[in-house]
């Protein structure tokens, strides 16, 4: 009688439980979806080249070969304007485009941009030129942001990075990655 009083007591309150702590502890399947797009955008802004790339000029250089043309500017250090002149290099090839900041007092380089239109160079998870803009809504989801025809998803690291695909007749031809240095 007590096993049959117990059995019973539990199928009534399980569901409650259940019920209690899904909504104060659990997440709705909606978010996990959202969380999951989420740490793929992520991913994908920080490492979207299916190739290594490198982080400095040297590096990407070593990894590519020489670029079509290489070209430096002196700019103003954004901190000290007066007195520090930094340098913007900008490294072409056909169809992939990288821009790098060089700090000159600590002689620290750092990708700025990266532009591919080209299928040549390739993209995380066949995300490359070509594409059709489903494949990029079905692995990183709804864009933060989207426009006639770009599509512009930014991670959650607490930095402006960014990631932008362009469409033509609803094909990628171009992406971009943008990265905030302080």
């Amino acid at each position: 009688m007590k096993e049959l009083l117990y059995r019973n007591l539990l199928i009534l309150t399980l569901p409650v439980f259940l019920s209690g702590w899904v909504a104060c502890n659990g997440r709705s399947s909606q978010e996990s979806k959202i969380d999951k797009f989420q740490e793929k955008v992520d991913e994908f802004v920080a490492e979207g080249l299916d190739f290594k790339l490198g982080k400095t000029k040297v590096e990407i250089v070593k990894n590519l070969g020489n670029p079509k043309t290489i070209r430096i500017q002196k700019v103003p250090n954004v901190h000290y304007p007066k007195y520090i002149v930094d340098e913007i290099h900008e490294l072409f090839y056909d169809g992939f485009y990288i821009k790098l900041y060089k700090a000159t007092e600590t002689n620290n380089e750092m990708v700025e941009y990266l532009s591919v239109t080209s299928d040549r160079y390739k993209v995380k998870w066949g995300l490359n030129i070509g594409t059709h803009k489903n494949k990029v809504r079905n692995l990183l989801g709804p864009p933060l942001k989207k426009e006639k025809s770009v599509y512009t998803y930014q991670d959650r690291d607490g930095y402006p990075d960014h990631v932008y695909f362009y469409f033509r007749d609803d094909r990628i031809y171009k992406i971009e990655w943008e990265y905030y240095h302080d």
